[in-house]
């Protein structure tokens, strides 16, 4: 089989010993061993240790600990992590992607992701407002058509619906990573960079 590139990409910070830290450890040096070139990305961006094997390690974004399971989780939770994990990936151009317990970073990443998309359409219906705003003041001198309110405010009613789907997409992915964390259905959750 010929050479591949691969990327692994591990939820949990290799700094904190763990299972699955151990597991991408050892795919990593089985996989260039056979002559594969690999790169790991895993949280913790202040770990500069060297570990055990030949693949180039990347480490993105602020390590926190999550209760989980009986165990603390070591992972990140910023979206800045996630662009650039996706970007450090991009740049790498692998062939495979291996993301180890897959659901462990996208639920955190999606409860972040649906945040930020509602902050989005948020700041959207804002901005909508202040237009169909201007153009009702518009009207009131006298330099506008009443009917360009009705378009001015289309869209402000377009971006609210939007807002309320958005609104609902956060609280889904909330949830989500409430019950995969196994934490009680009525925990908080606010997610930061």
């Amino acid at each position: 089989m010929s050479a591949r590139r691969v990327a692994l990409v591990s939820p949990y910070a290799l700094s904190v010993f763990g299972g699955v830290q151990e597991q991408v450890l050892a795919m990593s040096r089985v996989l260039c061993e056979r002559g594969n070139e690999v790169l790991i990305v895993a949280p913790d961006s202040t770990d500069d240790a060297t570990y055990d094997t030949p693949a180039t390690v990347r480490r993105l974004g602020r390590r926190v600990a999550l209760t989980a399971n009986g165990s603390r989780a070591p992972l990140t939770l910023s979206p800045v992590a996630s662009r650039r994990a996706r970007d450090v990936i991009d740049a790498f151009n692998p062939e495979v992607v291996h993301f180890h317990e897959p659901m462990a970073p996208v639920l955190g990443y999606a409860a972040l992701a649906a945040q930020r998309t509602t902050q989005v359409a948020s700041e959207t219906v804002k901005l909508n407002q202040v237009n169909a705003d201007l153009v009702s003041a518009q009207i009131q001198a006298g330099t506008t058509a009443r009917s360009d309110l009705l378009t001015a405010e289309l869209p402000v009613a377009q971006a609210r619906v939007a807002l309320v789907r958005d609104q609902g997409a956060e609280l889904s992915a909330q949830a989500a990573f409430v019950n995969a964390m196994g934490l009680e259905a009525n925990t908080l959750v606010l997610p930061q960079d």
